[in-house]
């Protein structure tokens, strides 16, 4: 009994011991939120890690300093002597040929299992990245940085890591997903303060409700969006006076956000990032920001400054842009498209004499074999930085082993397949990491001087672009460092001015809109209200219609391109979206269905995978609930490569639902198209619809160079017919010659 005793015992022990291990090998010491971990890949033989053969370096030089401008433009006026500093340190940074490396919550998120591991980028280099990002939703929100259980708790929690970072050398960058701010998750405490603890980042991409207006001051949302400014504040104010350079509403150039161009007007985008500014400086007394703007890339200079607030309230222009992490793997990215969009910033920022940057970019890595092994991609991308004069570039962030932009280390021998890529960028003499920053080691006191003495600035607070003016009203504006500000309102058709004097309050600027003033003004749809302040405009409203409802397009109808006065208001309805190729509408008299106009759809593409397209929103739009198909007239241009793709993108809450017409594509002749929305690769509820978008994409291989080729689009519409008559081909859509009568 006693020997059964002591054996039994001995299997107990061990057991015991085996499954203290696996719980050790399965719950480190990582600070990330439960529902993160993953860790089937960390057990005891894992497969994808390499060893470790490069040595990280400890010799590298501080960055030069010794080109640092005495004067620089900085938009807020009243910036401290810190921000001057850290900005023309920064620039001295680019012109001396070094890139400064940054990653997305680089302190604190960390796919690492290993004890006392917060950064896998110290964990691999011994530096924290010199720029270290943070977003909002991470301190309140569901993306949150510590199992805190309420904003407060987390908000002190990022503080303290931010501050950690700051001793390490770093310099934070804050950005801003925020929720759309109608979303149910917004919750209302006893104090009478909002709560944004439960909300997501599917909130930020919640696009409807006209979120951005809303927003505005006199707007509906404008005390919760505020009240969430606070928040980005508060951790601003707790940091102390360090500079940190602050990124709101970004990706403007897109449609995924309730922000971006496909979802609200392009001025209405520009007065919101300009009242962001404004409350952060004055209402919130914060003088230490450095303000980032930063769209999708893009290599043409126009389209990048669509959405552009202006020189008074922009410091630094950036991109964000991802590489794909298809297999196998397409250079596309890297041998065209990151270098040209590197180009285009860096021209627009040299012409400004701002700092251009790679605000976001990264490739989702894989536990094993990853899109980018063996391609030396980090060095290859901070290269491109480098060359074309990017003062930095931030990767996305580590959060666990199925999300993660950054190499890791398994052990102190092994580590993540890229890993020895990614220490040869960090010993590259142009990288410039944490503890090679140098700033706050006295340069943060360097002598520095704002050339902005106060420059006339303003914008609509309550004007959007294709909207009516009907009845007797007030519009009002915020304006700065002027002295008389007056509301111009033109009948572009009748050639008919009117210009009333607007009238101070502090800074908002309200005039009113009388009887009389319409009449003078007579009946148009081609209307325009101009800002003006000492005889210089500040902002132009296009597309108002006075005394006449706004024409909207016919009921089921998604485009017919009839309600454009000229090809400048297209493009400002439309937005583009693309890798590696550029497209454009305009429109048409010659090749069309009906009407006056079609959309000439011109694109250039070059490169495998690259694609092209154009989207608008379709808030305002009706649709019946009963159709079921889609109809339009469509002129191709002969290119139907295989491989390659034309698209038909209808937008929805559950992301794009499309047809591909390269078939079709491969005639010339301008045919009426049916698709029933059965074919289409998503379900299609009509009211659950948020974008119509034009697509041309390249073949993934064998992709022939397209130059200025033209597809033209007309009369697109939600159709109720009988499916069953028509005759469907391969790829399940209808081609007639013209419309039929059961199609109608």
């Amino acid at each position: 009994m006693i020997k059964k005793s002591g054996l039994i015992m001995a299997i107990l022990l061990i057991v015991l011991v085996i499954f203290t291990v696996i719980v050790r090998a399965n719950h480190g010491v990582a600070k990330g939120n439960m529902e993160k971990e993953n860790n089937t890949i960390l057990d005891d033989k894992p497969e994808g890690f390499v060893e470790i053969t490069e040595k990280v370096r400890d010799d590298k030089d501080n960055a030069d300093i010794s080109d640092m401008e005495k004067e620089v433009y900085l938009a807020d006026n009243d910036a401290s002597g810190e921000v001057l500093s850290l900005y023309s340190y920064m620039k001295a940074i680019s012109n001396s040929g070094k890139v400064i490396f940054g990653q997305q919550n680089g302190n604190d998120e960390h796919v690492s299992k290993r004890d006392n591991v917060t950064s896998d980028v110290k964990d691999i280099t011994g530096s924290f990245p010199a720029i270290v990002g943070i977003d909002t939703l991470a301190i309140a929100g569901d993306s949150k940085i510590n199992r805190g259980s309420n904003t407060k708790e987390t908000l002190e929690y990022a503080v303290e890591r931010g501050k950690e970072a700051i001793a390490d050398g770093a310099i934070i960058t804050l950005s801003m997903h925020a929720p759309n701010m109608g979303a149910e998750s917004i919750e209302k405490d006893a104090d009478g303060k909002y709560n944004f603890w439960k909300c997501s980042f599917a909130d930020s991409q919640n696009t409807g409700g006209d979120c951005a207006a809303k927003c505005l001051p006199g707007g509906e949302y404008n005390d919760r969006y505020n009240a969430y400014l606070d928040i980005a504040a508060d951790y601003i104010e707790g940091l102390g006076d360090v500079p940190v350079l602050f990124r709101p509403l970004h990706e403007s150039s897109g449609n995924w956000f309730w922000w971006g161009s496909g979802n609200t007007d392009k001025e209405t985008y520009k007065a919101l990032f300009r009242y962001t500014k404004d409350y952060m400086s004055e209402v919130r007394n914060l003088h230490n920001l450095i303000y980032v703007f930063s769209p999708g890339g893009t290599s043409d200079e126009d389209e990048y400054l669509q959405t552009y607030p202006g020189d008074e309230y922009v410091d630094i222009l950036g991109f964000d842009s991802y590489d794909s992490a298809d297999i196998p793997y397409n250079n596309s990215f890297l041998d065209q498209n990151l270098r040209e969009y590197c180009k285009t910033v860096a021209s627009l920022a040299k012409k400004k004499d701002k700092i251009a940057a790679i605000s976001e970019t990264g490739c989702l890595l894989k536990t094993k074999d990853c899109a980018i092994k063996n391609q030396d991609w980090y060095r290859k991308v901070f290269s491109i930085a480098k060359e074309t004069g990017m003062a930095y570039g931030l990767l996305w962030s580590n959060y666990d082993e199925s999300n993660f932009y950054v190499p890791f280390k398994y052990d102190d021998t092994k580590g993540h397949e890229v890993i020895n890529d990614f220490i040869k960028l960090y010993n590259e003499e142009y990288t410039v990491f944490a503890r090679d920053l140098g700033f706050y080691d006295g340069v943060q006191k360097y002598n520095v001087k704002n050339t902005n003495k106060g420059e006339e600035s303003g914008y609509f607070t309550d004007l959007r672009t294709k909207s009516a003016i009907i009845n007797a009203r007030k519009i009002n504006s915020i304006c700065h460092n002027v002295d008389q500000v007056n509301l111009v309102l033109k009948n572009l058709e009748d050639n008919k001015n009117v210009t009333i004097d607007m009238e101070k309050s502090g800074n908002m600027y309200e005039a009113e809109v009388t009887d009389a003033v319409l009449g003078d003004l007579g009946k148009t749809s081609r209307g325009t209200a101009e800002l003006v302040a000492d005889g210089k405009i500040l902002q132009t409203i296009k597309g108002l219609s006075f005394n006449k409802e706004v024409e909207r397009l016919p009921k089921n109808t998604l485009e017919d391109f009839e309600l454009y006065i000229d090809d400048e208001e297209l493009k400002n309805v439309y937005s583009h979206n693309g890798s590696g190729g550029y497209s454009e509408l305009s429109l048409c008299e010659k090749f069309k269905n009906n009407g006056s106009y079609s959309g000439a759809f011109t694109y250039s593409l070059s490169g495998e995978s690259s694609y092209t397209g154009r989207f608008k929103s379709l808030e305002n739009a009706e649709f019946d609930s009963d159709v079921n198909a889609l109809a339009f007239w469509m002129k191709p241009d002969g290119h139907g490569e295989e491989g390659a793709k034309v698209i038909l993108q209808i937008g929805t809450s559950l992301g794009g639902a499309e047809v591909n017409l390269v078939k079709f594509a491969a005639q010339t002749e301008g045919k009426y198209i049916v698709i029933p929305l059965e074919v289409f690769s998503k379900s299609i509820a009509t009211d659950d619809i948020s974008t119509l978008a034009f697509y041309r994409n390249n073949p993934e291989q064998n992709a022939p160079d397209i130059v200025d080729s033209t597809i033209y689009f007309d009369d697109i519409e939600f159709i109720k017919t009988d499916i069953n008559k028509l005759e469907l081909n391969e790829d399940g859509y209808a081609i007639l010659d013209e419309p039929l009568d059961i199609c109608k």
